[in-house]
């Protein structure tokens, strides 16, 4: 398979299965914390602020956890099917998730302890993802 194609199908993939993580860990998050409280509709910020407001310091560290776990598969995943690149792969992936929990930043009322831990450790979740090699290696 050529490189360039390799590498395209490695960022969907890792993409994908960072995303799946997320969307797991997320919902497994939700059911533990929010004791079933429905989601809001969206299209409703003052429902989505007291939505927000009200979630337990738990549920709020489980979102930090999906976010981590998805930047760190998804990069272990793209690495895997690029067969190479692993640093093009973390930065792909690990852009991907951070740009979107950013983006969330500024959709929906999040504490500031959050959003700096976020900012910080889903790169380092990424980064971590390379494979090392060791100092005798060739």
């Amino acid at each position: 398979m050529k490189p360039n194609l390799r590498r395209l199908l490695a960022t969907i993939s890792g993409l994908a299965a960072g995303i799946l993580v997320i969307a797991a860990l997320e919902m497994f998050g939700h059911a533990l914390f929010m004791n079933g409280a429905p989601m809001p509709s969206a299209t409703d910020p003052a429902a989505v602020q007291a939505y927000a407001e009200g979630m337990s310091f738990g549920a709020l560290a489980t979102l930090l956890v999906a976010w981590c776990a998805g930047a760190y598969v998804g990069t272990v995943v793209a690495v895997r099917v690029a067969r190479g690149a692993e640093r093009t792969m973390s930065l792909l992936i690990g852009g991907f998730v951070l740009a979107s929990t950013v983006m969330n930043f500024f959709q929906f009322p999040h504490p500031m302890w959050l959003m700096i831990s976020a900012i910080v450790l889903i790169p380092v979740a990424s980064w971590l993802a390379i494979p090392r090699r060791s100092a005798g290696a060739a």
